[in-house]
């Protein structure tokens, strides 16, 4: 009687359990005590099918080991803690937990030292609470084990086959067809590329599975070898219109890490101007794909062409797409006679640079591994050290193409990391956050010192330079509270993108010729900008992403702007769209594809020829 009993209680108590575990994993993962709610009210056919599946694993854990309810006392930790994970990189990144987060681990256990340093009392917390978790799993185990009667072979069948269907069905969204099976059976449609519906509409669980299929990017429509060289015709044009000479003049990109005009701040003001070198010489802003973090997809434009708008959101082409040669501006230099260096002040591991630059064309990478007792300005090399790095790569008999990555500003900003003589920031903002802000715009004024230095040095040149200076991101500056009280976040999103992610961009020539305002753009545009203010030609470059940039400036997961019209949600007019369908095809073919257009837009990658004589350099155009 007493089994029967608890054959029939087991039901009411996975149920009460599963409802439960919805509740946990969107409460976690939202930071939202009400969001668990929420979503199973709004939308109750993902909210069933997390419940099925929550329930479903429970079922088929405790079948397999025998016990009722082990299981449970296992899932409730594990959807616990990747709710945490998921929660705390939505308070500091704005975005949720994505599947191919887990690429990062390493990275985010490099700069965990760093992290604690700032908020020591909450990583002992976290440290706290995990070890209790730990202890209480354990003590649940033992408790289970010995107090719970194992269960009967033939319940324990039944269980397992009929909940292994129903995880089996929930697996099956992780499958390239499962989001059409999903679309057609319950009317849950993904969102890839606007990840903040997918996460709300669907909950957390089925939308984290739904994107591990969404990682695979779709082909396009109409791709075949001739509709691709069809494209790479049509741009076709002189290919290499350049002799290097000793006036031929390096180019240098300087990616500034977290460089970001403090000043944006509504109602914050500052005892001094954290860049006054780069307010005076700047040219426009680049519309940054990412928000506190994330350097590689904006690096992965600029150095490419290529744009995150046509990938899933949240991917990250380094660790996911680039894993074979890829045009990028490396390969296009080299091919010119061109040294092709990349420095980076940290780990070369970081990122995975040191696979994708070989694969970009990059001859040399020059990464912490390789400085000796670099001095540094708080935890990271600063930029003034780097400026000798960048004048040492230099070479006096050929130009040189040099990439570089800063770290000097990189988070966390602790209170005073330079010291008591910072920038003090006023305004309607609380002491923990002018802490911080002081820091973090100390850090920006010495990088503008260290950009005025590394120009007055490159005038004394015999050979001239192209400089090409710009931020990654805006700061994340702990759990980004600063940006709510002052307002950044206030508004549309359109409002809080066009406040928050665009960051300072120089366009500056040692020889003193003017260069034209840019405006705001894609870090996309800046290799058409680069080889356009140098007087090259090239298909792609110049050709069709040219003729993108003639019409369009902003090609953006959360925006998109033509030169003429305001910034509007990412939904490109009509007349635009067959223009960048070319444009995200070329992506495609190169990144992912078969490689149809390579010889005919990108003769100078290995394994191909480019026949065309070179000719003299055209003018350059404003």
């Amino acid at each position: 009687m007493t089994r029967l009993l608890s054959y029939l209680i087991a039901p009411l108590l996975y149920g009460i359990f599963g409802i439960l575990g919805v509740n946990l994993i969107e409460m976690t993962a939202l930071r939202d005590p009400h969001a668990g709610i929420t979503f199973m009210s709004g939308f109750p056919v993902a909210a069933g099918l997390t419940f099925a599946t929550v329930v479903a694993a429970a079922v088929f854990l405790d079948s397999v080991i025998g016990r009722r309810y082990l299981g449970a006392i296992i899932i409730v930790v594990l959807l616990a803690g990747i709710g945490f994970a998921s929660g705390e990189k939505q308070r500091y990144l704005l975005e949720p937990l994505f599947p191919w987060d887990i690429l990062f681990v390493g990275q985010v256990a490099d700069l965990l030292p760093q992290l604690v340093k700032v908020r020591p009392k909450a990583s002992a917390a976290v440290a706290v609470l995990s070890l209790v978790c730990i202890v209480a799993l354990v003590w649940g185990l033992i408790f289970a084990i010995r107090r719970i009667k194992p269960t009967r072979l033939p319940f324990r069948i039944v269980s397992v086959v009929l909940s292994g269907i129903v995880l089996a069905g929930a697996l099956y969204s992780m499958h390239p067809d499962g989001p059409g099976f999903y679309k057609r059976t319950f009317g849950i449609r993904n969102s890839p590329i606007v990840q903040k519906k997918s996460y709300k509409e669907n909950g957390f669980l089925l939308a984290f599975m739904l994107n591990v299929s969404s990682s695979i990017v779709d082909r396009p429509e109409n791709y075949s070898k001739e509709e691709l060289e069809k494209i790479a015709d049509r741009y076709a044009r002189t290919k290499h219109a350049h002799e290097p000479s000793s006036m031929t003049p390096n180019v240098i990109m300087i990616m500034s890490e977290a460089f970001w005009d403090p000043t944006q701040f509504p109602g914050v003001t500052f005892d001094r101007d954290p860049l006054p070198f780069v307010r005076s010489v700047a040219k426009g802003d680049i519309f940054s794909p990412v928000f506190g973090g994330g350097t590689a997809n904006t690096e992965f434009e600029a150095l490419t062409g290529f744009s995150n708008a046509f990938l899933p959101e949240g991917s990250f082409p380094y660790q996911q797409y680039i894993a074979r040669p890829t045009p990028a501006l490396p390969w296009y230099f080299r091919s010119l006679g061109y040294r092709a260096i990349a420095l980076h002040p940290y780990h070369k591991w970081f990122w995975s640079r040191e696979k994708v630059y070989p694969r970009f064309g990059f001859e040399k990478f020059i990464g912490l591994s390789d400085m000796k007792q670099p001095a540094k300005l708080g935890p990271y090399v600063s930029d003034e050290k780097l400026n000798d790095f960048i004048l040492d790569a230099l070479d006096a008999e050929e130009p040189t193409f040099l990439f570089t990555v800063t770290m000097q500003n990189h988070t966390p900003f602790q209170p005073k990391r330079y010291g008591a003589q910072q920038i003090q920031p006023k305004g309607d903002i609380d002491e923990d956050q002018a802490a911080v802000l002081s820091s973090f715009s100390q850090g920006i004024e010495y990088s503008d010192k260290a950009l005025r230095a590394l120009a007055e040095k490159l005038k004394t040149l015999r050979r001239p330079t192209l400089l090409v200076f710009f931020g990654d991101h805006a700061p994340g500056l702990g759990d980004q509270t600063l940006y709510r009280s002052t307002g950044v976040f206030d508004g549309s999103e359109i409002a809080k993108e066009m406040r928050a992610k665009r960051t300072p961009l120089v366009v500056w020539r040692s020889d003193g010729k003017e260069v034209p305002p840019v405006g705001t753009i894609s870090p996309a545009f800046l290799p058409e900008l680069i080889v356009r203010t140098l007087g090259y030609e090239h298909p792609f470059y110049s050709g069709l992403l040219g003729a993108v940039r003639k019409d369009i400036r902003v090609n953006d997961r959360g925006a998109f702007a033509t030169n003429d019209s305001p910034f509007l949600p990412p939904v490109p007019p009509q007349d635009k769209q067959a223009l960048l369908n070319e444009y995200s095809a070329i992506q495609y073919d190169q990144m992912i594809g078969t490689n149809y257009a390579r010889a005919g837009m990108f003769c100078e990658m290995p394994g191909q020829s480019c026949e065309t004589p070179k000719a003299k350099v055209a003018e350059p155009t404003p």
